[in-house]
């Protein structure tokens, strides 16, 4: 499964990496993990939560808010 980076990026079967389900990962090393934000090379736009109340949902937004668009990745 991949993760397809429509107006509202939903996880989909794997299209190989063309269109819409190509992602870069623009991060850096932070300790013993890796934070950055997942920018869509179709779109030209980053993966962010928006939150309203108690729900969260997943859009893509112009790469420009680091509370919503940083992701960690640890092992």
């Amino acid at each position: 499964m991949c993760l397809d980076g429509s107006v509202l990026p939903r996880v989909m079967k794997c299209d190989g990496g063309r269109g819409l389900q190509r992602w870069t990962f623009i991060g850096h090393k932070v300790g013993g993990k890796v934070e950055g934000k997942l920018y869509n090379v179709a779109v030209g736009l980053c993966l962010s939560i928006n939150q309203t109340g108690k729900t969260f949902e997943a859009v893509l937004k112009i790469c420009d808010q680091p509370s919503v668009q940083t992701f960690v990745f640890s092992n």
